[in-house]
């Protein structure tokens, strides 16, 4: 560090580098992790996790995550479901995510959720849907993940009353 202007010393006076952010159009075009890499220790989060949306409609004022990856963008329940095919089977996991900022949203859900159910219920497979909001949660969804055995719900914190709710954007 340089004393005087507490600058690196390799770093240029004025630097016109201009950071922009990226923007993936279309989750489907990009390349997701095919096999998650298998730790060799017991991890509290032990289960295959596929991307099934990025971004979130609700926008919600606390919420960093929800603003920074806007727009939303849906991965196709195809490509989902071949994620969670080659997975599966790479992995030997016993237990699966469909990932997102509010799972619940996913457009496809209604249709993914029971196809899935049906093909991995045999293997014992358990399904869950993390950051669900109250008003998505259904009692058709909370029969289909309970087909394989009783998993958690995430349920995303509402406010008490309907004036907070409007002023934080829920």
């Amino acid at each position: 560090m340089c004393r005087r202007s507490r600058r690196r010393k390799n770093q240029p006076p004025n630097p016109e580098i201009r950071i922009r952010k990226r923007l993936v159009a279309d989750i489907n075009q990009v390349g997701y992790p095919e096999v998650s890499p298998l730790p060799y220790h017991r991890i509290i989060h032990d289960r295959l996790s596929v991307e099934i949306t990025r971004g979130c409609t609700r926008g919600c004022r606390f919420c960093q995550a929800g603003i920074i990856y806007r727009p939303v963008r849906e991965r196709s329940p195809e490509k989902v479901w071949q994620l969670f095919e080659q997975g599966l089977a790479q992995s030997g996991y016993d237990e699966a995510t469909l990932l997102s900022l509010s799972s619940g949203d996913y457009g496809c859900l209604d249709q993914l959720l029971p196809a899935l159910m049906e093909r991995w219920e045999a293997q014992r497979v358990a399904f869950s849907l993390p950051s669900l909001r109250v008003d998505t949660l259904s009692p058709k969804m909370i029969d289909q993940i309970s087909r394989v055995r009783k998993t958690g719900f995430t349920l995303a914190p509402e406010a008490g009353t309907q004036r907070l709710r409007d002023v934080i954007n829920k």
